[in-house]
């Protein structure tokens, strides 16, 4: 009966209902998806830094023995990856860093993923990469994903749905905190850690998830428009003018033509593919090939350049036919808004999007996100269950 009658409680006096009405479903979702509000915010946590962990493992060849001006042929060590592993690469990477070494990898499932380090100086294949990280991460990734289900469109559409709710929880917890007088607007935007538990437990729930709610929100957003393509497609087409570009604009300088008659033959090389990218991107930076899939009918150099404004890791992106001729490229900087948003997605959601510094912010976020129910719930336990006569 206790529980009951703390699941309804009274209308405060002077509370609107409108108010209250937002603060029962704030309370209800929040229990109801508590528990897999944690799980989510605890595996993204662990998955921010997915590709240090992959790192530290194969610390031993991420390292090369010397540092090489000269780069090793990126043609040979394509070719050997194919004799030895019997399959074509996915893709390579290729640092700006001449101490690290070249990475080669396939784009085989979880079970067969191939990744193989290539000496910076010589070309050779200097190991392959362990799969303790590997194993660690996919099985992060699915609790974050799909919650590990059999049915992985199943589960994905299960979390997507989970964080939608996550989503009401957060503006619904911004229409609780809402002042309702100038008197009680300032003690709304205080956030201390001096008190009693109870006092900084609320303070950090109510004052301080104000400050995040909206980076939260953004996270949570860009999660489902990763998890579902329509909700994807249903926002990027709020900021798609009425009449677009039929596509995306590409260099309209003379150079782009200039490059295009010069580098349009079907002498297929890796090395100068990459030569050609170096080129038109006019700047130093890593450089990710990308290999054509059933989605992409191209190959693509994404790179990503240094000036961008906070050091953000946003991608211009050089193409090439399947004859390794030069296509055109893409700079970021000259793609419409909506183009722009649709590539940030992912970034925005990972926290990749300026690098390391929000990764870790990222990493605290996610560590809050999962805080929140367990805060909310001692709110609630402390405050209306044991009140309750």
């Amino acid at each position: 009966m206790k529980f009951f009658k703390a699941l309804f409680r009274k209308k405060r006096t002077n509370e609107s209902y409108f108010r209250y009405i937002f603060g029962l479903l704030h309370l209800w979702t929040g229990l109801l998806i508590g528990l897999v509000v944690i799980l989510i915010s605890l595996t993204g946590a662990l998955y921010v830094f997915a590709n240090e962990y992959d790192d530290i493992e194969n610390r031993q060849y991420v390292k090369a023995e010397q540092a090489s001006d000269v780069m090793p042929s990126l043609d040979e060590a394509v070719e050997r990856f194919r004799a030895d592993f019997e399959q074509d690469p996915g893709g390579l990477y290729i640092p700006l860093d001449k101490r690290k070494n070249i990475t080669l990898a396939n784009r085989g499932h979880q079970d067969d993923r191939v990744k193989v380090y290539v000496d910076r100086a010589t070309g050779d294949f200097v190991g392959q990469a362990g799969n303790k990280s590997k194993v660690f991460n996919h099985a992060v990734i699915s609790l974050h994903r799909w919650f590990m289900f059999e049915d992985m469109p199943k589960g994905r559409r299960w979390v997507g749905i989970s964080t939608f709710v996550f989503m009401f929880l957060l503006i619904s917890g911004l229409v609780i905190w809402f002042p309702r007088n100038i008197k009680t607007a300032k003690n709304s935007f205080k956030v201390s850690i001096k008190g009693s538990y109870k006092k900084v437990n609320r303070q950090l729930h109510v004052n301080l998830g104000f400050y995040l709610t909206l980076l939260l929100v953004l996270v949570a957003l860009s999660g489902t428009m990763i998890t579902f393509p329509k909700v994807r497609q249903y926002v990027i087409k709020v900021f798609v003018p009425e009449n677009p570009e039929k596509k995306a604009p590409t260099m309209t300088k003379v150079q782009h033509v200039e490059i295009r008659e010069r580098y349009f033959t079907a002498d297929f090389s890796f090395d100068k593919m990459l030569d050609i990218a170096d080129e038109v991107l006019g700047y130093e930076s890593d450089r990710n090939i990308y290999f054509p899939t059933h989605h992409f009918k191209e190959f693509s150099v994404l790179a990503a350049n240094p000036d961008n404004f906070l050091g953000g890791t946003w991608a211009d992106v050089v193409t090439f036919d399947l004859e390794g001729n030069y296509k055109t490229t893409y700079f970021f900087s000259d793609l419409p808004f909506y183009m722009q948003l649709n590539q940030l997605v992912k970034p925005l959601h990972t926290g990749e999007i300026f690098g390391t510094k929000t990764k870790i912010l990222y990493l605290i976020l996610a560590l809050f996100s999962a805080f929140l129910p367990i805060s909310g719930f001692i709110i609630w336990w402390k405050k209306v269950v044991k009140k309750v006569g």
